[in-house]
């Protein structure tokens, strides 16, 4: 078989004959070598073997796709740069429409050594179609519909089609197949884009079907095996109609999916809001002072800040041998940050009145008692009692929001040097429950 017309890709289909024993990594990246027996397998892995013996650092990379290889032999080993195998289905001596149990056993190992084994059917099968797709079921195995040698003809092609006829038919008529019947599902896929509105420029962009399938084939005879394969698929799918009603319900199901997995977050964020967003009673607050959803909120406060932070990547980013997590701050905006501390301590008179600042700014915000807040050991300030009237939110929600909002301002203030740490006080102890009675032996928590 010779280098299929038109291919400009990275793989190519090589003449046995023009093989050598071993392949060196010289050749193209992807390679298809079809016709070789099982015997001569085994003599390409001895050989590899024998390479590597010699020269132990010797590596054999995974490219070749061997196809159409004959059992001659039950298959005993695998060549080292075998990417995948696809042995010819082999009839049995006794009873033709049989497999030989030399090609069943072959199956076994190849399905033990590569993840891409395929059964191949050949131009001269006599395997009843049924026996050979029982044993693509068992096996878990792809079935491929080998062409003819020169298809180029209707005529050269017409028992072909009637073999994919048959073998057409036992797949469509099994719904729950574990395996694809090749060329049959690559046309498949191309009627179901056609049915969503686009045309492929090609019926398929796979380079191995292409070179098996469509690049050896003339156009005339191409429209003539999909024709058939219509009438087939017509009779035991439905026409056009049901590609469109196939890919509507796809859709739909799609569409409902998405539905379901978005209420299902938003039901977590609901439920778990303070384990999941760094600053939630924020989040709580600007969702009562926008009226928008929770879920809205949330997303509103953190495209705010992810603004910030994608507008300093943006303009100062990190230079090449810059350390740090992608999350940590860049030497320019380091710069950036104690360039602006600098000037707010000027407007303040000087970084020590910018620090009594931000103390009293902590300090009145309750900054440093968020935890005791957050644990009800601390009572909310009064301003925050009037701002959560304000807002209609509970006094805690206030006060932890206009705490962690302040938290955002002194992580500004840590990153421009003005202060070390923002300031968190260390939780004050949570007093003992008082037991109800002498002989109680239940406890209340007080918060």
């Amino acid at each position: 078989m010779e280098k299929a017309a038109g291919n400009e890709q990275d793989v190519q289909v090589i003449d046995p004959q023009l093989l050598p024993e071993t392949i060196e990594e010289s050749l193209p990246e992807q390679v298809f070598v079809v016709g070789k027996k099982a015997s001569e397998l085994d003599a390409i892995f001895q050989s590899q073997s024998d390479a590597i013996t010699a020269e132990p650092t010797k590596k054999f990379v995974r490219h070749v796709h061997y196809g159409l290889v004959e059992c001659d032999t039950e298959l005993q080993r695998i060549p080292l740069d075998a990417l995948s195998l696809g042995l010819k289905v082999r009839a049995c001596d006794d009873d033709p429409t049989e497999l030989d149990e030399a090609f069943i056993f072959s199956l076994l190992l190849a399905t033990g050594t590569l993840s891409r084994s395929t059964i191949d059917v050949g131009a001269d099968c006599t395997v009843d179609p049924q026996v050979v797709l029982d044993e693509a079921e068992a096996q878990t195995l792809n079935v491929r519909l080998m062409l003819p040698n020169a298809p180029t003809t209707i005529e050269s092609v017409e028992a072909y089609i009637e073999r994919l006829e048959r073998y057409s038919v036992l797949w469509l008529s099994n719904p729950h197949a574990s395996y694809s019947l090749t060329p049959l599902d690559g046309y498949l896929e191309y009627k179901f884009a056609v049915a969503v509105g686009h045309t492929p420029k090609d019926i398929t962009n796979n380079q191995e079907m292409k070179l098996l399938f469509t690049d050896e084939v003339p156009l005339e005879v191409m429209d003539h095996i999909k024709a058939r394969l219509d009438i087939v698929i017509q009779k035991e799918l439905g026409g056009d109609e049901f590609f469109v009603a196939e890919m509507q319900k796809l859709g739909g199901a799609i569409q409902l999916k998405e539905s379901e997995m978005r209420a299902a977050r938003v039901k977590m964020l609901e439920d778990e809001l303070d384990s999941r967003v760094p600053v939630p009673n924020l989040v709580r607050a600007s969702k009562e002072m926008t009226g928008l959803s929770l879920v809205d909120a949330c997303g509103f406060i953190y495209e705010l800040k992810n603004a910030v932070h994608t507008v300093l990547d943006k303009y100062l980013p990190k230079l090449d041998g810059e350390e740090g997590d992608e999350y940590a701050p860049s030497l320019a905006q380091k710069e950036f940050a104690k360039n602006l501390v600098g000037t707010l301590a000027s407007g303040f008179g000087s970084p020590e009145a910018l620090v009594e600042a931000w103390e009293s700014l902590r300090n009145k915000s309750q900054l440093n008692k968020l935890v005791d807040i957050d644990r009800g050991v601390v009572e909310p300030s009064d301003g925050a009692l009037r701002a959560a009237e304000a807002l209609g939110v509970d006094g805690k929600v206030a006060a932890l929001a206009a705490a962690e909002f302040v938290g955002i301002i002194g992580s500004v203030l840590k990153v421009g040097g003005a202060i070390s740490e923002i300031g968190l006080e260390r939780p004050k102890p949570v007093p003992e429950p008082i037991a109800s009675g002498a002989e109680s032996n239940v406890i209340i928590a007080v918060g």
